[in-house]
């Protein structure tokens, strides 16, 4: 059974591909040449790339880069070091839409 913390990032990453975007993400604390994922468009294959396996991250923080047809689209930051009820630390107005499902998730579990 998938923990709250990756059913809420499970939700973020769908709902951002599905609202037609690819999804480059950066590590927070590393230079922003250094992706762990570049414009993907596969919730596994970004989740394989952030968790060592047992649901916890391999960073404390970490910036989606949030495209649509190679174009910057926005941005989602989440900090892991908040309670899940806080993950998501920052985003662009622009996708809220793409965010919904995720806080509807925050709120049944908050």
């Amino acid at each position: 059974m998938k923990t709250v913390r990756e059913q809420i990032l499970r939700a973020v990453y769908q709902g951002i591909i599905d609202g037609g975007y690819a999804i480059t993400v950066n590590y927070g604390d590393v230079d922003y040449d250094d992706y762990a994922v570049k414009e993907s468009k596969n919730v596994d294959e970004i989740m394989a790339a952030l968790y060592n396996g047992n649901g916890d991250p391999n960073v404390d923080e970490e910036d989606i880069e949030v495209t649509k047809d190679g174009k910057h689209a926005g941005f989602v930051r989440l900090n892991y070091c908040n309670e899940d009820d806080e993950m998501i630390h920052d985003h662009s107005a622009s996708l809220e839409p793409c965010l919904q499902k995720a806080e509807t998730l925050i709120g049944l579990y908050a």
